[in-house]
């Protein structure tokens, strides 16, 4: 078995990656095969075997007699305790056994006598174990094994396997749980950009309710030409009302929206930086804003909320100031002042300087009071129960007087 941090790493590596690729085999790294029944002294420890065909129920030795065949592959790592067992000892051993092919590989290629090659790959023939030939695979030197249908090659200090049904690379179980955690990732900045979107549409019909406020609407501003056209996360377009558009048309509506605002997304943001800039300044749109809810999309350096105004024809940044302790910025079109809350925005009303409350801060206030009134009206139902009952009370006792004795 190997025996220090680097031949650990690459076993654990190999036996993982043999598992995602053959995933019906049984693959296990470090454990004690015994090739005769009843001799307990005649062992040997595999640093990674598998066995093809025999499930993957776990085992914590592996009994040749109770398989049926001994492994169909083993690798030994090298490591400085046992670089010439495995080269002498076990490579007889594994021999003897009938183990079809035996592989060595040394991690940091500084342990077998020079000229030895740092991946080996051994098939057994006539009782003997026989070089498998390498050979060049786009550009890098791959051995192939034939009981595993796998070409494999040293990468770094690991090994890489190739599915030689595919022609794909092994993804490594490390790749995979990176990949997991980049589109969890995503995940997590999708739910806060539609959050961030959601909340900002609802608390500017809050604060405008006489406004025109959508979320994810086509954009038309050139009539005939449907394929000019650009969907904003939200746009307000003040004095045209608030009734039901599948789709924004400038030339109908007599001019292009007033305030228009893009929530980062990856696969956005270059687009919100650069063309989306450039295609709202050319239809005229007073105010773009851009937030990033999680702060992480755009590039270092690049604030989390940026307002723009339209000036000749070019977008300039709108000023931030601190109002009442936090970094803000003044809508001049919306009459808003608009800053970070977290992963939403905060609006508050340049008129009476006050905050706009969310719609979900409204919703569960209505909620607070209905449960209250329930609450209310529960006790005085039980009220007006305990009164009957009371009533019902003095009147039984009443009719009860004046049946009594006579005094």
């Amino acid at each position: 078995m190997a025996d220090d941090m680097w031949q650990g790493k690459a076993l654990r590596s190999a036996a993982g990656d043999l598992e995602s690729v053959r995933p019906t085999a049984l693959v296990a790294w470090a454990i004690l095969v015994y090739p005769e029944e009843g001799n307990n002294k005649n062992r040997v420890a595999s640093d990674v075997l598998v066995g093809l065909g025999l499930g993957t129920h776990n085992r914590s030795s592996y009994f040749v007699w109770e398989e049926g065949k001994p492994p169909d592959w083993v690798l030994e790592v090298a490591s400085p305790r046992k670089q010439a067992e495995d080269r002498g000892y076990k490579r007889r051993y594994y021999a003897e056994m009938g183990v079809p092919e035996y592989w060595m590989f040394d991690p940091k290629g500084d342990l077998y006598p020079p000229g030895i090659p740092r991946l080996q790959g051994l098939k057994l023939v006539g009782g003997e174990y026989r070089p498998l030939e390498s050979r060049v695979v786009d550009g890098e030197w791959t051995i192939r094994s034939e009981v595993l249908g796998l070409d494999i090659r040293v990468d770094g200090e690991l090994l890489r396997f190739r599915d030689i049904a595919t022609g794909r690379d092994v993804q490594r179980r490390s790749e995979v749980e990176a990949d997991l955690e980049r589109a969890l990732a995503a995940i997590e900045r999708h739910r806060a950009a539609t959050e961030a979107i959601m909340n900002a549409g609802g608390d500017l019909e809050s604060a405008r309710p006489k406004a025109l406020v959508a979320r994810d609407i086509l954009v038309y501003p050139e009539k005939g030409n449907n394929r000019n056209r650009i969907a904003p996360d939200v746009l307000v377009a003040l004095g045209l009302g608030t009734h039901y558009r599948s789709s924004y048309l400038v030339w109908e509506e007599g001019k292009p929206p007033d305030w228009v605002l893009e929530v980062a997304s990856p696969s956005t943001k270059r687009k919100d930086l650069d063309h989306m800039r450039c295609k709202y300044a050319e239809m005229g749109v007073p105010e773009y804003w851009l937030f990033d809810p999680k702060g992480d999309v755009y590039p270092p350096g690049t604030p989390q909320l940026q307002g723009l105004k339209l000036v000749d024809c070019e977008y300039r940044p709108l000023k931030s100031r601190l109002v009442d302790g936090e970094w803000t910025i003044r809508s001049e079109v919306l009459g808003l002042d608009i800053r970070v809350d977290g992963e939403l925005l905060r609006f508050r009303d340049v008129a009476t300087g006050r905050d706009v409350r969310r719609r979900s801060e409204v919703e569960a206030d209505e909620e607070r009071a209905q449960a209250a009134t329930d609450r209310a009206e529960a006790r005085a139902e039980q009220e007006v129960a305990l009164r009957l009952a009371a009533e019902a009370r003095v009147a039984e006792l009443e009719a009860a007087l004046k049946g009594g004795p006579s005094p």
